[in-house]
């Protein structure tokens, strides 16, 4: 059940980070839903966005909750998803290595996004924190 509820909980987590980057980031760009901008769907999504951001752009840690919480919350979900499926201690190797890949991506094609080393930063810490918490719990079952 506890596997579950990780499962379920990363899920939310992702569509939370989602519908933010949906609210804070032109979608149109996004090679999957480039063709949904000549929709009235679309024109619907613009003005929610609009309006959106015309309120929380005066927010004042607005491009921080704009950069980095989208990535915390993405960088947490797949975390919570991945090591609740993937057992082992490679686990934590293979989520740094697709993270530092998918921002190194970044680099070499600015279609995959804007490269941040702030971005690097939140993935390792959130990685040690789950890292952490892992070996703290297997000393407590050892004691």
């Amino acid at each position: 059940m506890v596997y579950k509820k990780r499962i379920l909980i990363g899920i939310i987590y992702f569509v939370i980070g989602a519908i933010l980057y949906g609210l804070f980031h032109d979608v149109s760009r996004i090679f999957v839903l480039r063709n949904l901008s000549q929709t009235n769907l679309f024109n619907v999504y613009r003005q929610v966005q609009g309006g959106f951001y015309e309120y929380f752009s005066k927010v004042p840690f607005y491009l921080y909750i704009q950069s980095y919480l989208i990535n915390f919350l993405f960088i947490l979900s797949f975390c919570l998803t991945f090591f609740t499926i993937i057992q082992g201690r490679v686990k934590f190797a293979v989520v740094a290595i697709i993270s530092l890949a998918i921002e190194l991506g970044q680099l070499i094609d600015k279609r995959f996004g804007t490269f941040d080393f702030v971005d690097i930063l939140i993935y390792m810490l959130v990685i040690l924190v789950f890292y952490s918490l892992e070996e703290r719990k297997e000393l407590k079952e050892k004691s």
